[in-house]
């Protein structure tokens, strides 16, 4: 990763505890960046930011139930007081419950996964989209003025909010492309 850093950057993984969650750290923390490992389970995220801070690089371990917005809210405040800024959230947290036959799966367990993977990947984006509107937040895709520099990742399919289809193209004026990192699966850099 020499050619890659993001040296003074400040990278939140959610779920960074998890398979997914810990290769992501380490390549984060490998390009330079800060970063703060948020789950819900404690211990595992102290051992992943211990890993971390052995090879010198800066890691943080926040506890998080991302579908608790106060909590998000805690998960940012402390990495803004810990870093001096938020570049980058990375909404890896999810769950599926015990049950693994659509038929046998009780309907207050799919609420609680919908509530982890849906609305616990919504809160994040929210409360950082929020705080960088606030001007809280270093956020150079809010100038609408010159292009984004940054990471984006849209998991719902970017493209298809803005481009134009054929058939429409010859009826309508084109428009500019509107961004959002409130709604972004990886909030740019």
């Amino acid at each position: 990763m020499s050619n890659f850093s993001l040296t003074g950057k400040t990278v939140i993984v959610t779920g960074g505890a998890g398979g997914l969650g810990r290769a992501m750290v380490t390549a984060y923390a490998q390009a330079g960046a800060n970063v703060v490992v948020a789950s819900r389970n404690q211990e595992k995220i102290e051992a992943e930011a211990a890993k971390i801070r052995e090879k010198g690089q800066s890691a943080l371990a926040i506890a998080v139930d991302i579908s608790n917005e106060e909590q998000v809210d805690n998960l940012i405040a402390q990495t803004v007081d810990a870093f001096g800024t938020l570049d980058v959230i990375v909404n890896n947290a999810g769950r599926w419950g015990r049950s693994h036959l659509a038929e046998d799966t009780p309907l207050d367990e799919w609420r609680d996964v919908i509530d982890q993977n849906l609305t616990g990947m919504f809160i994040p984006c929210l409360h950082v989209g929020q705080a960088q509107h606030q001007c809280k937040l270093h956020a150079p895709w809010l100038d609408r003025n010159r292009r984004t520099q940054g990471i984006w990742h849209h998991p719902i399919g970017y493209r298809q909010t803005w481009q134009r289809s054929p058939q429409t193209a010859a009826h309508t004026k084109p428009r500019k492309r509107r961004r959002s990192g409130a709604f972004s699966g990886v909030t740019g850099i």
